[in-house]
């Protein structure tokens, strides 16, 4: 049976100032420094744990930056986009030292895609929204569709086609650029998170969605993740995960042969094998301390870093690979630039210029909570 991946914790933190702190963990030449050890194998978890400071993160997203010409990680670090739903915006570092304040109603879900655009899921106007970043402007397109959306929170990038998951509809619906929105798999119950995997075949996906399931009698709900094979316009079960195991699942990513999924009653990490679905592990516990959460709502990886929103605890956590990790330099140099815009309407495209604030210099800051 392979084993998943360790983890290692580094310690420094960058503060991003009053909306909050953007990692900078840097070590030596260019690499994320480590203190402690983890033991190996599934279940186990880190010793410390960096955090980014921000008040009830939601939803977050990695994505890569896309550029002129090919470069390596250093000239191409990950994007990381924050919801913060309570507060009505959304956070979206584009660059090292650059990050959006974008002002919405009620933003309950963000996806990066694979051409740099943000998408965002808004619970108050039942839309969602597409952005692209280009200085000062901000390009967007809003779908609006009362009868098919309702409340968005997680988005998947196909070919030609996305796939948007509505916690309220309980549906996954399938839609085009410019075609009908039509909807790929219904009847589920509050979904949380899913997730798109081409085959290795180059045929066809898998499509992996959270579903609370119906209680039974005297019983609580029965969630699990459910994995269907499709071609973006049509969906066929194929098995169940977590039966037994889980209690509010909120997230999860398939990495290779195990599903790592995020319970957010448990305030814990379960590694589930693809294979034969048994449980290879737990990780983490309620609570402020490392490799603690409370209530926490997301999860996103991309290449080495991978990032939980730790609602409870206003704070969002930093995980890294046991490798060099050149591709999650976020926020390494000092000064921060800022643009602000509001995004309140549904307009079918438009573009908004955002205002510039002022740059400033954030202190590295050290500690185990805010």
């Amino acid at each position: 049976m392979r084993r998943r991946s360790l983890w290692q914790i580094p310690w420094a933190v960058g503060s991003l100032g009053l909306l909050g702190m953007i990692l900078g963990v840097w070590h030596g030449g260019g690499r994320l420094g480590h203190t402690g050890s983890v033991p190996p194998g599934p279940g186990t978890g880190p010793a410390d744990e960096p955090f980014i400071a921000l008040a009830a993160p939601t939803s977050v997203a990695l994505g890569v930056r896309l550029t002129e010409e090919a470069g390596s990680p250093e000239e191409t670090p990950p994007m990381l986009a924050v919801a913060q739903a309570e507060r009505g915006r959304v956070l979206w570092w584009t660059h090292r030292n650059v990050r959006y304040v974008l002002e919405f109603l009620r933003p309950v879900g963000v996806a990066l895609d694979a051409m740099g655009r943000l998408w965002v899921g808004e619970d108050a106007l039942n839309a969602v929204f597409s952005i692209s970043a280009r200085g000062r402007q901000l390009d967007f397109r809003c779908w609006q569709d009362v009868d098919l959306l309702d409340r968005p929170v997680e988005f998947a990038f196909g070919e030609g086609a996305v796939l948007i998951l509505d916690n309220g509809k309980g549906h996954v619906l399938r839609m085009e650029a410019d075609g009908p929105r039509e909807v790929l798999i219904g009847g589920l119950i509050s979904p949380t998170a899913l997730q798109l995997v081409r085959e290795p075949t180059g045929f066809g996906y898998r499509l992996f969605v959270t579903d609370m399931g119906l209680p039974s009698y005297f019983q609580k709900n029965r969630p699990v993740v459910r994995v269907y094979q499709t071609d973006l316009r049509q969906a066929q079960v194929l098995r169940e995960y977590g039966q037994g195991h889980l209690e509010y699942p909120v997230a999860f990513i398939v990495e290779d042969d195990f599903l790592d999924v995020l319970d957010g009653h448990l305030s814990q990490r379960l590694q589930l094998d693809l294979r034969t679905g048994d449980l290879l592990g737990q990780t983490g516990e309620y609570g402020t301390g490392p490799d603690q959460w409370r209530n926490p709502s997301d999860m996103a990886a991309l290449g080495p870093c991978r990032v939980i929103a730790d609602t409870g605890n206003d704070r969002l956590v930093l995980m890294v690979k046991q490798v060099p990790a050149e591709g999650c330099r976020w926020a390494m140099g000092s000064t921060l630039v800022e643009w602000r815009a509001r995004l309140h309407r549904c307009e079918p495209a438009g573009t908004v210029v955002a205002d510039r604030a002022n740059s400033r210099d954030d202190p590295i800051v050290r500690g185990s909570r805010p």
